[in-house]
């Protein structure tokens, strides 16, 4: 057993759709998740956010109940479409980049 340095052979991301609604709002983004009552990471470089695949599939049921406008359910929407559909994240959490 160990803990060693392993080269990538491959790293692939192809990104999806763009957050409406939060140019430059990383902080924005991170009040939504609180809003939201999902679990979720933040880099402290703003570049990354991770949020729960389970926390998000949960609020499917539920979505038309939130107090949440167009652009925060149509956001909503994706993520949660990215939960279900995208391998990395069925058992994670669902990633977005800053750039």
């Amino acid at each position: 057993m160990g803990y060693r340095p392993n080269i990538v052979k491959e790293y692939k991301v192809e990104y999806g759709n763009t957050l409406s609604g939060y140019n430059y709002g990383y902080d924005k983004l991170s009040e939504f998740f609180d809003k939201l009552g999902v679990e979720y990471y933040e880099d402290e470089g703003n570049t990354l956010h991770e949020v729960s695949s389970s926390d998000l599939i949960a609020l499917e049921a539920r979505i038309d109940e939130l107090d949440l406008n167009e652009d925060e359910k149509d956001n909503l929407h994706d993520l949660i479409q990215t939960a279900k559909s995208c391998a990395y994240a069925k058992d994670h959490f669902v990633r977005i980049h800053w750039f």
